[in-house]
C-alpha cells in the first residue's frame, strides 16, 4: 500500500520539485477561493454598542476624500428588542479617513449609544470615541445623556436623520499578517491532503472500492448523488441557511426586512429573475393549509377559503397533493426546514435518476458518475432558487428512466418497468407546477416512445409486449390521474386567469451560451434563465456530434442520442423564437403558456444531461487523436458562441472583459476535465493533477452550488438564515381574538403580504393563485379594486381605503394591517400596535352570512356596482335571468318602501372545505353567504337535507328559505364532476392492475408466443 509517508519521501527528491511547486500553486488557488469572504471582511471597522425599541437599519458613511456616497458606506442592524445592548461592526475601506457620518435610523424613533470605537483590521483598538461628542447634522432634535449612555432623538416624522462622528484624519490600511499566516497554513494542509489523496487513489483500498462500484453500480450512484446534493447545498445543511428564508428576497408580515418576527437580517440576497415569491406566498402556504385540513379538520384539501373569497385548490394543478415527499412535509410539520429537506432529497433523486439512465444506455459507470455528480450543480438551481419548478425538474428524469428501462429490460421485468412508468408520470403531474410539468410530461413520454421504435432491433423483450405494456400503462395513468388534470381543465374553462390572453415570450438566439451557464443570460438580460453547467453542456455537444455521425463509430445508444438531440433542438427552436410568435399564439393550450422561453429550456435540461452522459461515454471510447479533435471542437464552439453574445449584447461598462476572462478560465478547466474523462489508469494521477481536477470541478460546477457569505453575491446564490416562517407577532396574536364572527383581512402597501395571510390563518380578498372564479374577478373589476401590475394582488394604500370602503364592506373586510397610523380614518378602531405593524377594526363590514326577506334584481354588473357604492348596508341582489329558473324568488322582490328584515348568522364553524352556521329566519326569504361561487361545485345542506343554491351579488351564494324557523346550513366545496373523475380513477387503477397481471403472464411465455398474444 502506498502511504502518505511514501508520498512525502517522493516530495523531497530533486526531480520532483517541479511537481511540488505545481501542487503548492494549485493548493494556493483552492485556498484563495475558500477565503474570499475572509479577505473581504479583513478590514478596519467602527464598533458601536447600540440599542433601540425596534429593529433598525443603521448606516455609516466614511469620507475617504470623495465625500459621502453609498459606495463608501456600510450597514448594520439593531435586531435585539429586549432592552439589550448590541455590538454592531461597520467595515471601512482602506484609505485616509477624513470624516464619519452615522445614520442611526430612517424614522423618528430614538436610539441609545454607549460606546464607539475604531479598530484596525486585526482587531487592535485605534481610537475610542466619546458618544457625547456626536454632533447633530440633520433632523436631530437632541442628543441627551441618560445614566451611562447617550440617546439620539430625531425630530418628529424624520426620514433621514444623521449625526457627525468626530474623528481625526487617520490612515487606515488592512493588516494581512494574521490572515496571511492562516493562508500559509491552509495551503500546506491542502497540499498534504492532495498528496494523500493522490496516493490513496493508487492504493489497494481504491482498487477494492473500484471493484465494489462495478459490482454495485446503482448503490454507488446513489451514494454519489447524495454526496453531491449535500455538497451543493452545504450551507443549508451545516450553517443554518434556508432556501425558504424570506431574506432571499420576499416580504411577508412586515413591509421591510426583517419581515417576520425573530429574523435579524436586513439585506436581501440578490436573485436576478428568480420567482422566490411563488414558494413563499403560494406553495408553502398551500402545503400548510393542506396539513391543517388533514390534521385539524379531517378533510381532504380541495378548497382554499383564504384567498379571493374562496378558490379551488385541487383545480389549480399546482397543489402537490399526490407527491409523497409533500406528505412527509405534512407529517413532520410544514416550515422552512422541512421544505429544505425536500429540496435536498429531490436534488439527490434527480442526480441518481440521470446517472442510472446513462448507465442503462451505455453501461459506462464513469460517464454515469460524472453526470450524477454534476447534476446537483446545474445553474438552473440558481435561477429557480426555491421555485416549485425545481420539484418538477427533479422528478422528470424518472419518466425517461422508465422508458430506457423498458428499452433494456428482459421480458420478466417489463411489468415492473410499466408500473414504474405510471409512478414516474404520477410524481411529475403532482410535482407542483402546471406549465413545466405538462410540457415535460408530453415531451419525455414522446421521447421514450420514439426511442423504443428506433431501437426496436435492440430490444431484449418483444416489441409488441413492450408497446402494449407501456402504452397501456400510459392510458391507465391518464385515467388514474383524471382528478388532477380534469379538475385543472374545468377550472381553466370556468375560471379567470392571466394566461387566457394568448402570448408568447422568447429569448434571442445570440444568448444560446447562457444555456451552458446562465451567467451569460445575466450578462445579456440582467436576469437568469434556465441553464446547465459547462460540464453538462460540453458533454451534450459531444453527444450531439455523436448523434450526427461525425468522428464517432456507431454504438448501441446512437438512436437514443439522435432522439435526444432532436428533442433538444425542438426545445431550442421554441425557446429562442425560431418560429413566428403568431404561430405559437394560434395553437390552443400552447398559447396559454406565455413563458415559452423558460418552460422549454426547462424541458431541455433532462435530455441535455442524458445526452451529455452518452457524449462522455463515446469520448472515452475514442482513439486519443480523435478525442483531442472533439475536445478542440467543443472549445471552438464555445468561443464562437461567446463572440456572438459579445457582438449582440449591449452590456454594462466593464463587463465584457470580465465575461471573456471568466470564459477563458472555464475553458481551461474543461481541458483539465477532459483529461479526467479520458483517464486510463489511476497510476497516472499525481498530487498536482488531483488538485487540478478539484479546482476544475470547483470552477465548472461552483456557480450551481449554494454558498455561504461569499462576496460574489451577484453571480452565485447565498441562501440566507433559516427563520420560523410562522413566528407570530404580538399584534397578530391580539387580532386573532377578533375573528369570531369571521371577517377578512387586508394590508396596506407591502404590509401583511397577500398570500402569506393564509399561512397565519387570515382570510382575504385576493391571492397569488393562477386561477380564480370568473364571476368574482368580474365583480372585483367592475368595483375598480386596485389590482397591481402582477394582476393578482390588490395594492391598498392609506389614500384609497376610503375610496374602496363600500366594496370592502361587501367583501367582509373587518381587519386592516398597516405600517402607519390609520386612527384618523372614519370607522377605524385600533386593536394592537408594535413599531412596524398596526391593526385596526373596520366598521361596516358585512356579516359572512345573513338572512334577508328581500332580494334586489339587477340587470348588469354596472347596476350591481352602483348598489354596492350606495353603502346602504347588506343586501342580496339577483341577476334578472335567474328569476325564471327560481320562481319562488319573485315573491321576494319588494316595493322600495319595504323595510328589509336582516338577521346575521351565528355559531359559525369553518373548516378547510366547509362553512357551517345557524340563522334564525323570521319569515320566508334567502340566506346569503359571502363566499365565492362556482356553479354546481358546492353541496348545500339545510337542517341536514340537500338543498339548491343560486348565485347572489354575481359572485357569491344564496339559499332560499321557504318559511320561518331556525336553520343550520352547511356549505361544502366538492367539484361538480369530481365523483365522476374519482370513478374513472378507480377504474383506471383496476385496469392498471389487470394490465400488470397480463404483462407478467405474457412475459413468462416463450418469445414467439408472447409476441403472438400481444398482437392479437
Amino acid at each position: 500500500m502506498i502511504t502518505v509517508g511514501a508520498g512525502f519521501r517522493e516530495w523531497v527528491k530533486p526531480q520532483n520539485l517541479w511537481s511540488v511547486c505545481r501542487t503548492i500553486t494549485i493548493s494556493l488557488l483552492l485556498v484563495l477561493i475558500g477565503t474570499l469572504q475572509a479577505l473581504k471582511e479583513n478590514r478596519s471597522y467602527l464598533a458601536l454598542e447600540i440599542r433601540s425599541t425596534a429593529p433598525k437599519h443603521v448606516q455609516l458613511f466614511f469620507d475617504l476624500g470623495k465625500g459621502n456616497s453609498e459606495t463608501d458606506s456600510s450597514r448594520g442592524l439593531i435586531a435585539s428588542l429586549n432592552d439589550e445592548w448590541q455590538l454592531v461592526r461597520f467595515p471601512i475601506r482602506d484609505g485616509v479617513l477624513r470624516a464619519l457620518r452615522l445614520v442611526p435610523s430612517i424614522d423618528d424613533k430614538a436610539v441609545d449609544i454607549r460606546r464607539i470605537s475604531l479598530h484596525a483590521s486585526d482587531g487592535r483598538l485605534i481610537l475610542e470615541i466619546d458618544p457625547g461628542t456626536l454632533r447633530p447634522l440633520n433632523q436631530i432634535a437632541d442628543i441627551i445623556r441618560v445614566d451611562r449612555y447617550w440617546r439620539i432623538i430625531p425630530v418628529p416624522h424624520a426620514n433621514d436623520p444623521y449625526v457627525a462622528v468626530p474623528v481625526p484624519e487617520i490612515s487606515l490600511s488592512t493588516r494581512y499578517g494574521r490572515l496571511l499566516g492562516r493562508i500559509v497554513v491552509a495551503v500546506l494542509l491542502t497540499a498534504i491532503v492532495l498528496t494523500a489523496g493522490a496516493a490513496a487513489l493508487k492504493s489497494k483500498s481504491m482498487a477494492r472500492l473500484s471493484t465494489f462500484s462495478l459490482r454495485k453500480p446503482y448503490l454507488t450512484l446513489a451514494i454519489v448523488a447524495l454526496f453531491a446534493s449535500m455538497l451543493s447545498c452545504w450551507p443549508v445543511i451545516f450553517t443554518g441557511k434556508s432556501f425558504l428564508s424570506p431574506i432571499n428576497g420576499v416580504l411577508l408580515l412586515y413591509d421591510s426586512l426583517p419581515t417576520v418576527p425573530g429574523s435579524v437580517e436586513y439585506r436581501a440576497e440578490t436573485v436576478p429573475g428568480a420567482d422566490v415569491g411563488a414558494m413563499a406566498w403560494h406553495h408553502f402556504t398551500n402545503t400548510l393549509l393542506q396539513e391543517r385540513a388533514i390534521r385539524i379538520d379531517g378533510e381532504f384539501p380541495v378548497w382554499n377559503r383564504f384567498n379571493g373569497g374562496g378558490r379551488t385548490m385541487l383545480g389549480q394543478g399546482q397543489t402537490m397533493l399526490g407527491d409523497p415527499l409533500n406528505w412527509l412535509v405534512w407529517a413532520v410539520g410544514t416550515n422552512a426546514w422541512s421544505f429544505d429537506l425536500k429540496f435536498i432529497a429531490l436534488r439527490a433523486l434527480f442526480a441518481f435518476a440521470l446517472g442510472v439512465t446513462v448507465l442503462m444506455l451505455n453501461r459506462d459507470l464513469l460517464a454515469a458518475l460524472l453526470i450524477t455528480f454534476s447534476a446537483p450543480f446545474l445553474t438552473y438551481f440558481v435561477y429557480r432558487v426555491n421555485h416549485p419548478a425545481i420539484f418538477t425538474l427533479c422528478y422528470s428524469p424518472l419518466v425517461l428512466l422508465a422508458w430506457i428501462a423498458l428499452l433494456r429490460a428482459e421480458p420478466r421485468r417489463i411489468p415492473w418497468c410499466a408500473a414504474g412508468l405510471v409512478i414516474a408520470n404520477w410524481l411529475l403531474i403532482n410535482s407542483g407546477t402546471a406549465k413545466e410539468a405538462y410540457v415535460l410530461l408530453a415531451l419525455l413520454n414522446a421521447t421514450g416512445i420514439v426511442a423504443l421504435v428506433l431501437n426496436r432491433r435492440q430490444l431484449s423483450a418483444p416489441l409488441p409486449l413492450i408497446m402494449t405494456s407501456s402504452l397501456g400503462s400510459l392510458a391507465c395513468f391518464l385515467a388514474v390521474s383524471t382528478p388532477i388534470w380534469a379538475t385543472l381543465f374545468d377550472a381553466i374553462r370556468n375560471g379567470s386567469t392571466y394566461y387566457q390572453v394568448p402570448a408568447a415570450y422568447f429569448l434571442s438566439l445570440h444568448s444560446l451560451l447562457g444555456f451552458a451557464d446562465n451567467l451569460y443570460f445575466l450578462f445579456s438580460y440582467d436576469k437568469y434563465w434556465p441553464g446547465l453547467n459547462f460540464i453538462v453542456f460540453a458533454g451534450a455537444i459531444i453527444g450531439a456530434t455523436y448523434a450526427s455521425g461525425w468522428w464517432f463509430r456507431d454504438g448501441r445508444d446512437r438512436n437514443t442520442a439522435i432522439v435526444l438531440t432532436g428533442v433538444l433542438l425542438f426545445c431550442f427552436v421554441l425557446a429562442f423564437g425560431l418560429v413566428p410568435s403568431s404561430l405559437i399564439v394560434s395553437i390552443p393550450i400552447v398559447n396559454s403558456i406565455h413563458h415559452i422561453h423558460n418552460t422549454f429550456l426547462t424541458a431541455a435540461v433532462v435530455p441535455a444531461c442524458v445526452l451529455a452522459g452518452i457524449g462522455f461515454s463515446r469520448l472515452r471510447d475514442c482513439p486519443h487523436a480523435r478525442a483531442v479533435r472533439v475536445e478542440r471542437m467543443v472549445l471552438i464552439l464555445i468561443t464562437l458562441m461567446l463572440c456572438v453574445i459579445l457582438a449582440f449584447t449591449s452590456a454594462r461598462a466593464g463587463t465584457p472583459p470580465l465575461i471573456v476572462v471568466y470564459t477563458m478560465i472555464l475553458m481551461g478547466a474543461l481541458v483539465v476535465f477532459f483529461r479526467l474523462v479520458r483517464l486510463n489508469t489511476l497510476a497516472e494521477v499525481s498530487p498536482s493533477l488531483f488538485g487540478l481536477w478539484i479546482l476544475a470541478f470547483v470552477l465548472l460546477l461552483g456557480r450551481g452550488a449554494a454558498w455561504d457569505r461569499t462576496p460574489l453575491v451577484y453571480v452565485v446564490f447565498n441562501p440566507q438564515t433559516r427563520v420560523d416562517l410562522l413566528a407570530e407577532s404580538s399584534t397578530v396574536s391580539e387580532v386573532r381574538k377578533h375573528l369570531d364572527p369571521p371577517v377578512r383581512a387586508i394590508g396596506t402597501g407591502n404590509t401583511f403580504f397577500s398570500g402569506y395571510r393564509a399561512a397565519l390563518g387570515f382570510e382575504s380578498i385576493d391571492g397569488p393563485d393562477a386561477l380564480e372564479e370568473r364571476p368574482y374577478r368580474e365583480l372585483m373589476t367592475v368595483l375598480n379594486l386596485p389590482y397591481g401590475s402582477w394582476g393578482w394582488r390588490m395594492e391598498f394604500k392609506r389614500e384609497n381605503l376610503e375610496q374602496h370602503a363600500a366594496a370592502l364592506d361587501m367583501l367582509g373586510v373587518g381587519i386592516v394591517f398597516s405600517n402607519e397610523a390609520l386612527d384618523d380614518l372614519p370607522g377605524f378602531t385600533p386593536i394592537a400596535a408594535e413599531p412596524r405593524l398596526r391593526a385596526y377594526l373596520r366598521k361596516g363590514a358585512w356579516p359572512r352570512a345573513f338572512f334577508s326577506d328581500r332580494v334586489v334584481p339587477y340587470s348588469s354588473l354596472t347596476s350591481l356596482s352602483q348598489l354596492v357604492q350606495r353603502r346602504s348596508g347588506p343586501f342580496v341582489a339577483i341577476d334578472i335571468t335567474q328569476f325564471a329558473k327560481a320562481e319562488q324568488l319573485s315573491a321576494l322582490i319588494r316595493d322600495p318602501s319595504w323595510k328589509t328584515t336582516f338577521v346575521p348568522a351565528s355559531n359559525y364553524k369553518l373548516t378547510s372545505s366547509t362553512t357551517s352556521f345557524t340563522v334564525d329566519a323570521p319569515a320566508a326569504g334567502v340566506v346569503y353567504l359571502g363566499e365565492s361561487d362556482g356553479p354546481g361545485d358546492f353541496i348545500v345542506r339545510v337542517n341536514g337535507s340537500r338543498s339548491e343554491y343560486f348565485s347572489a351579488n354575481h359572485a357569491f351564494k344564496a339559499i332560499y328559505i321557504p318559511k320561518a324557523g331556525s336553520y343550520k346550513i352547511t356549505v361544502r366545496y366538492w367539484p361538480a364532476r369530481l365523483d365522476t373523475y374519482l370513478m374513472i380513477s378507480s377504474l383506471g387503477f383496476l385496469a392498471l392492475c389487470g394490465l400488470l397481471v397480463w404483462s407478467r403472464r405474457a412475459s413468462r411465455r416463450p418469445t414467439g408466443a408472447g409476441a403472438t398474444i400481444a398482437t392479437t
